[in-house]
């Protein structure tokens, strides 16, 4: 696209195993073809091809995008997740427009990223959050406080033990209490606008302090509930178990914390572990 041809390496996947080899030559002849044919006045060319093959070879077929940004790095290297600066970015702004210059489609054709860069955009990238169980990944307070769900189905059998159906209700207000007194920095780090990595770690000092509030309920559940909301947590996070050099009262903290996690996760929304980090 654009005057420039780049013919990626072909992905193998299967029995456990990922690696790539170099894709023939030939390939980009067959592609070159494939888009000449699937060209229409109206909705342009396709301006990347994704060919697949199934390992027995009766299922194989190309997939061609007309709509899509594709997005690569100055290295070369695939991008989608990451933000990238106009002089980062590739394909760059001019060839995108040189792309619509020399493939001209319909307006109804144009996607908004395109006509944006069309009309002297820098082209720089900025990679849209993903969905999040069927729908957009929450982006604000009242957004991540309408979540239906407490914690990802794994983990919503904690809710059935005595200890922490006592104290889940006052752990969510904490939580939700808590990111209101929040800066925008940090708020924005929890809901991922600043990556995987700073969302992980924001949304961890967000279940910590919420946690704190809460410690005189901790202090109030008995000897067998604390010694199974400790059991329960690390039975369903099938770690190795609790730091039996910890106190009581600090396996019952950690425990609760990382449940509290869970909560922050699920209500604010986890990127994927593909995402860029910060």
């Amino acid at each position: 696209m654009g005057g420039v041809e780049d013919l990626r390496p072909l992905r193998v996947l299967g029995y456990g195993r990922a690696f790539d080899i170099a894709a023939p030559t030939q390939l980009a002849r067959i592609a070159r073809r494939l888009c000449e044919l699937a060209s229409a006045p109206d909705r342009g060319t396709p301006f990347s091809l994704t060919f697949y093959v199934s390992v027995d070879g009766e299922v194989a077929g190309a997939d061609l995008n007309f709509a899509g940004r594709i997005v690569f790095d100055a290295a070369g290297n695939p991008a989608e997740t990451r933000a990238l600066t106009a002089e980062e970015v590739r394909p760059t702004a001019e060839q995108w427009r040189r792309e619509l210059t020399d493939h001209p489609r319909s307006p109804e054709h144009v996607p908004s990223w395109w006509q944006a860069i069309a009309d002297g955009d820098d082209g720089a990238y900025e990679p849209s959050m993903p969905s999040w169980f069927g729908g957009p990944m929450p982006q604000s307070l009242d957004e991540a406080a309408a979540q239906a769900k407490l914690l990802v189905p794994k983990f919503e059998g904690l809710l059935h033990f005595v200890g922490y159906a006592a104290i889940a209700d006052e752990l969510v207000r904490s939580i939700h209490a808590t990111a209101r007194t929040l800066r925008l920095g940090e708020l924005d780090a929890i809901f991922g606008r600043r990556g995987r990595g700073a969302q992980e770690a924001a949304q961890a000092r967000l279940a910590a302090t919420a946690v704190g509030t809460i410690t005189p309920l901790l202090a109030e559940r008995t000897a067998a509930e604390r010694d199974e909301m400790i059991r329960a947590w690390h039975g369903h996070s099938r770690d190795d178990g609790p730091d039996t050099t910890m106190t009581s009262d600090e396996q019952l903290r950690v425990a609760v914390t990382r449940v509290a996690e869970r909560i922050v996760a699920r209500r604010f929304g986890t990127l994927p572990k593909n995402w860029h980090v910060v």
